[in-house]
């Protein structure tokens, strides 16, 4: 017998529907997802553009954050870099996700509607794209680390054989 707790509200799928279609049932998070998508197709293109313009603003200040002298990695490099991450993997999966959704439900063609597809696509890429930038950034703040901790530490005196 299952514990109260498994049958409640947020363990039961919620259905999620598009038009002229039959629904298909998705996990609460995953339906909330969807439906926050579907709720915004018409500015998918602004969200588009404002996840570039985000993309541009962190990689200047990831530039300038490594531009420092310091002989360690600039915790805010490592943070935003980190930050990019999250924040892309987060917008791929729930673009990615919305397109499943429509896969589900209309099958693989989907309609070439742009009131369900949008400009997704494109924020789609964004997501992708920012968080292949904080992997590089990453990797960045690392090697200048790397070199600038070796060029600080003297080496040891040169042994003679």
């Amino acid at each position: 017998m299952l514990a109260p707790g498994f049958r409640s509200v947020w363990t039961q799928d919620i259905p999620v529907c598009f038009p002229d279609r039959r629904c298909v049932d998705f996990s609460p998070f995953e339906a909330d997802a969807i439906n926050l998508t579907s709720g915004l197709t018409a500015a998918s293109l602004g969200i588009a553009i404002g996840c570039f313009a985000v993309l541009g603003v962190a990689l200047v200040l990831m530039v300038l954050g490594l531009r420092s002298r310091r002989p360690g990695p600039s915790l805010s490099v490592v943070a935003l870099a980190m930050a990019l991450v999250v924040g892309g993997v987060v917008v791929a999966a729930v673009v990615d996700l919305r397109f499943s959704a429509i896969s589900a439900i209309y099958g693989l063609e989907g309609p070439g509607s742009p009131d369900l597809f949008g400009s997704w696509w494109l924020v789609g890429l964004a997501g992708e794209v920012t968080a292949a930038a904080g992997f590089i950034g990453l990797a960045t703040a690392a090697s200048v680390a790397i070199m600038r901790l070796q060029t600080v530490v003297p080496a040891g005196p040169a042994s003679t054989g």
